[in-house]
């Protein structure tokens, strides 16, 4: 009996020993990240394109948007849509309605959308000419042309083979509004328009040598 004792004493303490050498560790709370006021904006930045600008924060917050053009307004919610008229480089800010928790600025380029006639596209053309302009028709074909974007300003019609004047040939804006967009030669002899709303592209192109004036005219569907 008494070895026994002492032996289950002396397992007890090498049990307690072994129990006292263990790390006791507790998992490490992790520190909350603090909340970021942000916002995004998605759509064609275009003059008369909408533009829609998305927060993060809760969808019942009250905002305020400053679109860097003198034009504000106050909305509950995270987004809003805007198109701005003019083209050129803003500073959008936001913040919320109450000025509690600053504000959030962010620029953006808005374009005259010259793109838009941008890629290849089909163009049905008809050509006549003569002294004075002949109403019958003298050639009718169809060509795929890939407009050159030079600048936000200025674009660069490709070479058509059936002109007597051999191009490209540059025009630069002339009108953009909510419908269409127009670009000009300097000369007014060179056209080429776009409607928003039709998907439909015109160019319109007059050449003159001596007594003679050729009068080119075209139409494409374009989905940009």
């Amino acid at each position: 009996m008494k070895y026994s004792l002492v032996i289950a004493v002396a397992i007890c303490v090498l049990a307690g020993a072994v129990a006292c050498n263990k790390e006791t560790t507790t998992p490490a709370e992790e520190t909350p990240k603090p909340f970021v006021p942000d916002f995004t904006f998605s759509g064609k930045q275009h003059v008369y394109a909408p533009i829609v600008f998305t927060s993060n924060f809760p969808d019942d917050m009250q905002l305020t948007w400053d679109f860097g053009n003198g034009d504000k307004e106050t909305v509950q919610g995270k987004s809003i849509t805007y198109s701005y008229k003019d083209a050129g480089n803003y500073n959008v800010t936001m913040s919320i309605a109450d000025s509690f928790g600053g504000a959030v600025f962010k620029e953006i380029f808005i374009s005259n959308g010259p793109e838009r006639v941008g890629g290849k596209h089909n163009w049905n053309f008809f050509l006549k000419g003569g002294h004075p302009v002949s109403v019958v028709p003298v050639k009718t074909f169809n060509h795929e042309l890939k407009m050159e974007i030079v600048n936000d300003t200025t674009i660069r019609i490709p070479d058509i083979a059936q002109l007597r004047v051999r191009g490209p040939y540059t025009v630069k804006k002339y009108i953009v509004d909510a419908e269409k967009l127009v670009y000009r030669s300097d000369d007014a002899q060179v056209e080429l328009s776009y409607t928003f709303n039709s998907f439909t592209a015109g160019m319109k192109i007059i050449q003159a040598h001596r007594d003679t004036v050729w009068t080119l005219t075209g139409v494409a569907s374009i989905y940009n």
